[in-house]
């Protein structure tokens, strides 16, 4: 009967197995990943693209994630995305043991010595001692592991806390890497764009876009910076502000929103501009924005801002008109803002040498940059009045000034040799200065002593300095 057919252990099959309609085994079948077989790090970061500014969301969210493959794909079509990565991510708990203050450390270091205040054993005891345990290590050491307790690597704990979505609630952005798939050898190979290209029209294209709220800082990674033409939004330091003294939890949007407010009430609103973003590969307009990018440094642990940033803009004349602005415009949450022109630390005028090539007697093959010549601005320096010195001789200091300062031919003059070293300095001259010895002058003689003499004179004290000289002792 059915009834003991179905009792039977020998008979049960599994629902997954029995035919019908409505049961059907759901099999995944995991999508092939092709790579070339002599791949280094170095070319596959060709291929992989960063992106910062990216909602925390995304790395709890697989539909977010999924979302942002989308969006990035949007701008390269036919491309195709081999794997994504979540990085930078702010854990509730700290993953890593914290830096640990002086005196905190002096405390732990004296308890410490307090317990282990111990004698040390003399030398041929600890001989005899050694000598036991390189006889017993062989046979105890299988046992002593067996019980050893194991502790959790940081790395370990990033991924229990980032499995369990323990986040920082106050941390709401992340760094993602996106590496873009080669195309798989087969008739359909031809229709998947190279990753290569992939990844540079992405920086190109989806650098600046909008997800989710978030403006995305999309880059190149390692060496693959270089194949970005020269003169690219990136390079262009000099429309690249220094922002100090911000509030560590500041977000990069709130940062954005602020230096965007200034400079639309200085210059207006942007025009818009042209971008890649439908599948169809069609151009769509969106409002062009004065501030390009903005990054907030932060501590690589905690993941929370050190207190500085750095502000891209549009062109160098935002940047002139940020450096110009007053410092009471400069506040942001109730903060005095702290704003300086960015500063390139490597210098791309004089090609660097190495000691190898050096000690070798070898020239280097890099092509050499030679120095500009100097324009001759000699000739265009305005010529002062010399009849200025002896007619203002007679004033006093403070009129003498006034009367230089009205001056406009000597104004025009000394701005035009200003002009001239800047020049000069620019053109890899160096700038010459001459040292001056400062003399102390000694006190003149007073008319009538003989030269060469001294005043014998001793300092004759009232009796109010003689008393208050007495009571200080």
């Amino acid at each position: 009967s059915d009834d003991d057919s179905q009792g039977d252990p020998s008979r049960l099959v599994h629902e997954s197995l029995r035919g019908g309609k409505n049961r059907t085994l759901d099999i995944r079948q995991k999508k092939s990943k092709y790579a070339l077989p002599d791949e280094t790090l170095e070319v596959k970061d060709q291929r992989t693209i960063f992106v910062g500014n990216v909602p925390a969301d995304v790395a709890k969210r697989r539909g977010l994630m999924k979302q942002l493959r989308r969006h990035l794909l949007s701008f390269v079509p036919t491309a195709k995305i081999e794997s994504t990565r979540c990085r930078s991510v702010a854990f509730q708990v700290p993953t890593a043991k914290l830096p640990v203050s002086d005196d905190e450390e002096q405390a732990g270091s004296k308890g410490k010595d307090k317990g282990k205040a111990k004698k040390q054993p003399r030398q041929h005891e600890a001989k005899r001692a050694s000598s036991w345990r390189d006889t017993k290590a062989s046979k105890e050491d299988a046992e002593l592991t067996k019980d050893e307790k194991k502790y959790l690597t940081p790395q370990d704990k990033k991924k229990i806390a980032f499995i369990h979505h323990e986040l920082h609630p106050d941390v709401d952005t992340v760094n993602v890497y996106v590496v873009f798939a080669h195309p798989v050898p087969g008739p359909k190979a031809a229709e998947t764009m190279d990753p290569f290209e992939a990844a540079r029209l992405s920086v190109e294209r989806s650098n600046g876009s909008i997800f989710s709220d978030h403006t995305l800082r999309v880059d190149s990674v390692g060496k693959a910076k270089a194949i970005r033409p020269a003169g690219g939004a990136a390079e262009d330091l000099k429309s690249t502000i220094f922002v100090g003294n911000i509030d560590f939890a500041c977000k990069e949007e709130d940062l954005r929103a602020f230096f965007e407010a200034l400079m639309t009430t200085e210059r207006g609103v942007p025009t818009s501009d042209l971008h890649g973003g439908d599948d169809d590969g069609e151009q769509a307009a969106r409002p062009k924005t004065w501030v390009t990018r903005v990054r907030i440094i932060r501590d690589r642990d905690t993941q929370l801002g050190k207190g500085f940033a750095y502000v891209q803009f549009l062109d160098r004349d935002c940047a002139d008109e940020v450096l110009g602005l007053e410092e009471s415009k400069l506040k942001f949450a109730k903060r005095k803002l702290r704003v300086q022109r960015c500063k390139s630390t490597t210098g791309n005028a004089t090609p660097v040498k190495t000691g190898r090539l050096e000690r070798s007697g070898e020239r280097s093959r890099a092509p050499r940059i030679e120095a500009k010549r100097p324009v001759d601005l000699v000739s265009a320096i305005p010529k002062g009045n010399p009849a200025l010195g002896e007619k203002i001789a007679h004033l006093p200091k403070e009129a003498r000034k006034q009367a230089k300062a009205s001056d406009s031919d000597r104004v025009a003059r000394r701005l035009a040799k200003k002009k001239a070293r800047i020049a000069l300095v620019q053109g890899g001259v160096k700038a010459q200065v001459t040292e001056r010895e400062r003399m102390r002058k000694r006190p003149r003689a007073k008319l009538g002593s003989a030269p060469g003499k001294e005043s014998k004179r001793k300092r004759v004290r009232s009796d109010k300095s003689v008393f208050e000289k007495n009571t200080k002792k």
